[in-house]
């Protein structure tokens, strides 16, 4: 992350900009997001666990959503 140093001109279009990219943060795209969470989700429902495990139970409702149009 860019610091800016005591001489660094806030006012300039430049020192503005850096202040400002240094202190907020763009979501991450929707598909980006999903696909993230649905490779999580699938990877953990080759992994025994638990009984009742929340995240398998996650997967089992996206699974049924997402297969849903084919039935």
């Amino acid at each position: 992350m860019d610091h800016l140093s005591p001489s660094s001109n806030l006012n300039s279009a430049a020192g503005a900009a850096v202040a400002r990219d240094s202190r907020y943060f763009r979501p991450a795209p929707l598909a980006d997001i999903i696909s993230e969470q649905l490779a999580y989700l699938i990877e953990h429902a080759a992994s025994s666990c638990h009984a009742n495990c929340p995240d398998c139970k996650r997967f089992e409702q996206v699974k049924r959503y997402l297969l849903e149009p084919f039935n």
